[in-house]
């Protein structure tokens, strides 16, 4: 069996990013012939529980088990509960970890978690057994050198990586991070983001019909570019007066949409913009297909260059036309023009323009689309990368494994 270990806030099966990249490992190591579990380590949804995704601890979503180890899915109003709460998932994950290694049963552990005390509990629990590392995101990537931040920095990459027997990153960057203060030797696996192709159904549309400018991912403007996308839109929208922004997801904690609508209302698009808030995964292939064109406007930073976000995966996969922010790996996946819209990252005018000539150009952006959604099939299906995970980790069974740091 391989155990994948979700750090806290990390929602299943309903959530963001990282849950839809726990659930591609876990559907593709699934596929490959794996048995897999998840464990959730801690609440993942915010008060009050009438507005949790997540209601149930344990169940079976697509084949593949999941619990929630700290017994509760919405997280608690008192720091001191949810301090608690996260130590009793925490150790209740180590102790399901040790009776399976001591029963033979667990072949690896792929900890999905930035926590150097996650790290250790789970090194400690294995029991000598393979322990990945999941790269996603560059640690503390707008740290100043000598600053607080950037001792935390230093500090985590001397100590963080060495607890694991391989790394499985996103990026070459983040490949060549991991060699880097890993052990010596560490293996590193390059994972791209991964969807599930087939749930993304390139809807029949009339071309033109649709003037819905779609984006799907948390409210914010550092990471992802939000109000940048509002402004592009608010340069477009008095010459398409059918065009309409939506906004899929919210804030991982609380809510923003209040403050987004605001923004909205100051650029002249409140009545324009539809907020949909958080939604359960079944629904986002089904909203993503009715859009004309999809939009990430991510902005150029440290994190930007070293990842590589999984509703890119999910855009393409949909077979709507895509308008990309040029940042991280993008480029060697995609061709401008050809399989998505390129524009140069902070560039509002230049994302307003690309905006405007996938709605007027619909034929043209309708091939754009089918052949990001081929790009999509090749290179970023979970069953392919489900492959290779499985092979890894039988690499990695025959190495020496479960030291500790040196």
């Amino acid at each position: 069996m391989i155990v994948i270990v979700a750090e806290s806030g990390i929602g299943f099966p309903n959530g963001t990013a990282p849950t839809a990249r726990i659930m591609g490992y876990a559907k593709g190591l699934r596929d490959a012939g794996r048995e897999v579990l998840v464990l959730c380590l801690n609440a993942s949804e915010p008060s009050p529980p009438a507005t949790a995704l997540n209601t149930h601890t344990r169940g079976v979503v697509d084949g593949v088990r999941f619990e929630y180890t700290s017994g509760r899915t919405v997280r608690q109003s008192r720091l001191w509960r949810r301090r608690l709460t996260k130590a009793r998932g925490l150790f209740a994950a180590a102790a399901r970890l040790r009776r399976l290694a001591a029963e033979g049963s667990l072949d690896a552990v792929l900890l999905y978690s930035k926590s150097p005390v996650d790290a250790v509990v789970i090194r400690l629990a294995t029991r000598g057994r393979p322990l990945l590392a999941e790269l996603c995101e560059l640690p503390f990537p707008d740290a100043r050198q000598g600053s607080p931040a950037a001792i935390r920095r230093d500090a985590y990459n001397r100590f963080f990586f060495r607890w694991f027997d391989g790394v499985v990153a996103i990026s070459d960057l983040l490949r060549r991070h991991a060699q880097a203060f890993g052990r010596p030797g560490v293996a590193v696996l390059k994972v791209p983001v991964m969807t599930d192709v087939r749930q993304f159904r390139p809807a029949s549309r009339t071309a033109g019909a649709s003037r819905i400018v779609g984006y799907c991912g948390y409210l914010n403007q550092e990471k992802d570019g939000v109000v940048s996308l509002m402004e592009a839109f608010a340069r477009i929208a008095p010459d398409l007066p059918r065009a309409e922004l939506r906004l899929i997801g919210d804030w991982w904690k609380g809510t923003r949409i209040p403050e987004y609508r605001s923004i909205a209302e100051s650029l002249g698009i409140g009545q324009t913009v539809a907020f949909l808030g958080n939604v359960p995964r079944a629904e986002i292939p089904e909203l993503l297909n009715s859009c004309a064109v999809l939009v990430l406007a991510r902005p150029r930073s440290a994190q930007a260059d070293a990842g590589m976000p999984t509703k890119v995966a999910e855009y393409l996969a949909s077979g709507v036309p895509t308008v990309l922010t040029r940042t991280g790996e993008l480029e060697t996946f995609l061709r401008a023009g050809e399989d998505a819209y390129l524009v140069p990252p902070g560039d509002v005018g230049a994302l307003a323009d690309a905006l405007r000539h996938v709605l007027a150009h619909p034929e043209e952006a309708e091939a754009v689309g089918r052949r990001g959604r081929e790009v999509a099939e090749k290179r970023f299906d979970y069953r392919t990368i489900g492959l290779q995970v499985s092979a890894f980790v039988a690499d990695l069974d025959v190495r020496p494994a479960g030291r500790h740091p040196s």
